[in-house]
């Protein structure tokens, strides 16, 4: 059974397409989501959003030439529960190396935080309760 071991904050709002899925994406806001670890040592979070209904701008100029403008993402469709993709140990320290989760990056979109206890042997972060 997956057990719960920490979050992950979404600084910025994010734009996710759930696996599998190719015409669906999903508006996630800034929040704090769980973090599980699978019994295969592999880490996701859990994020609620709502399915982006984009709107876009088409313009056709005097040439006739059409172009796409100014496109919208708005969360105004139905709440749904994505999860995040899985990263085995390897793909996790990778992933907490980047910029997107290096805290006071200019890039920084993700913070997560930890709470695997001191025996357990695949921490990834170092950060523990």
């Amino acid at each position: 059974m997956d057990r719960e071991i920490g979050t992950v904050e979404i600084l910025q709002l994010r734009i996710y397409r759930p696996a599998g899925r190719f015409s669906d994406e999903v508006v996630v806001p800034p929040g704090v989501y769980p973090l599980f670890l699978t019994p295969e040592h592999l880490r996701y979070w859990r994020m609620t959003g709502n399915k982006n209904e984009r709107i876009e701008q088409i313009h056709k100029d005097d040439e006739g030439s059409i172009s796409l403008l100014h496109p919208d993402d708005r969360p105004t469709g139905p709440k749904v529960e994505i999860l995040s993709p899985s990263f085995n140990t390897q793909e996790w320290r990778r992933l907490l190396a980047e910029p997107v989760c290096r805290e006071g990056h200019p890039e920084q979109r993700l913070r997560i935080n930890e709470n695997i206890a001191a025996d357990e042997p695949d921490t990834a972060n170092g950060k523990r309760a």
